[in-house]
């Protein structure tokens, strides 16, 4: 009774003290939300629960169709998988790919999102590890809107194995307290790569490698193209 639409788009409601779980697989292919040859095109998860990640946690939550997308709304989302290398800061993310939307959700462990396109608006993301960010795009396009990073570190946008960051935008969001980072650490991206952050506060960041409070940077900020503005930094 709690599952609702057509072929195409579905409709999952999962109530305020309710969860549902998604398994994750144990290859980086593998366990989609939305498998490869599915004829659905939209998954929408709400209603006020718990989306509860369990598994290996090494298989991307995402839509493996042409035009597939995930839409999380009003929920929380827990992570309790076990990667292989869980203590290795790197692989204790929980990782999300190909088009995602999440609209009020409350995000309570680390996630990666690995492309290809994916949209926050008015979540919480919470860092509850001192070695883990909240949020790290190593793929693709994110945009964050409305959101507020709390914990330890808060966005990472950093390129890694071969992957390529398009863009990231950052509008009228809050970062801190953060107790380890400025509020976004910037690695390694190349010259395609365009970064925004606007309209937002950072509150209670540290100071990072160049003691700006707002952002760090591994590359050179004038090799890809930065924009920054109309920010608040309240030390």
């Amino acid at each position: 009774k709690n599952i609702s639409g057509d072929i195409t788009n579905i409709n999952i409601k999962v109530p305020a003290g309710a969860t549902v779980t998604w398994e994750t697989g144990a290859a980086h292919g593998s366990t989609p939300l939305i498998p490869e040859d599915s004829a659905v095109k939209t998954v929408t998860i709400s209603g006020g629960g718990t989306f509860k990640a369990t598994g290996d946690g090494v298989g991307p939550i995402r839509a493996a169709n042409e035009g597939g997308k995930l839409v999380f709304k009003d929920v929380t989302i827990v992570d309790e998988s076990q990667s292989y290398a869980e203590n290795s800061w790197e692989f204790g993310y929980l990782e999300f790919g190909g088009d995602i939307e999440m609209i009020n959700a409350d995000v309570q462990n680390a996630i990666m999102i690995s492309g290809e396109n994916a949209s926050f608006t008015g979540c919480t993301f919470n860092s509850n590890k001192q070695n883990e960010y909240a949020v790290w795009v190593d793929n693709g396009t994110a945009s964050f809107t409305g959101c507020e990073f709390t914990g330890s570190r808060g966005l990472k946008i950093h390129e890694a194995y071969g992957s390529d960051v398009t863009s990231v935008t950052v509008d009228n969001s809050t970062f801190g307290p953060l107790s380890v980072k400025p509020g976004v650490a910037i690695g390694d991206v190349d010259g395609t790569t365009a970064i925004t952050i606007k309209n937002s506060t950072f509150k209670g960041t540290q100071p990072g490698d160049q003691s700006n409070y707002m952002y760090e940077s591994d590359t050179a900020v004038n090799s890809f193209t930065f924009t920054e503005v109309n920010n608040t930094v309240l030390k």
